[in-house]
C-alpha cells in the first residue's frame, strides 16, 4: 500500500506549477486597464476632490465660467513616432469632473498620480 505523501506527489506536482501560472497571469492586469477603472473612479468626482487627491493640476484652461480642461502629466515624443508617459486631460463642468481622456503609452504615470483618488 502507497503512503499517503506518495499518493499525492503527483497531484501536487500538476497543481503547484498550474496554481503559480493562474495566481501570475491573474495578477498581471494591464496597467491600461488598471487606468480604465480608475478614470471611471475620478468621473463624477467635484474639482476640489479631485485636486486634494490628485494634487493641483499642471495645467488649467478655462472654456467660459462655468467649463474648463484641466491637465496632469507630461507627453515627450519619441523617436519611433509614439508618447512617452502620460498626461490626463480632465474636463470639468459645473465643478463636477464630466470626462476623462488621456494621452501617452505609459498609464503607470496617470494611476501613479491619481492613485490617491481611489473610490
Amino acid at each position: 500500500m502507497l503512503s499517503s505523501s506518495r499518493r499525492f506527489a503527483p497531484l501536487a506536482t500538476v497543481t503547484l506549477p498550474v496554481l503559480a501560472i493562474t495566481l501570475l497571469v491573474s495578477s498581471c492586469t494591464s496597467s491600461s486597464e488598471q487606468w480604465n477603472r480608475q478614470k471611471l473612479g475620478i468621473i463624477g468626482m467635484k474639482y476640489g476632490e479631485l485636486v486634494a487627491c490628485a494634487g493641483p493640476p499642471d495645467k488649467s484652461t478655462p472654456i467660459d465660467p462655468h467649463d474648463g480642461v484641466i491637465s496632469y502629466g507630461t507627453i515627450r515624443s519619441i523617436p519611433d513616432g509614439g508618447y512617452d508617459e502620460c498626461a490626463a486631460f480632465i474636463y470639468v463642468t459645473d465643478g463636477l469632473v464630466r470626462t476623462v481622456r488621456e494621452r501617452g503609452n505609459d498609464y503607470g504615470e496617470c494611476l501613479t498620480r491619481f492613485e490617491a483618488c481611489g473610490r
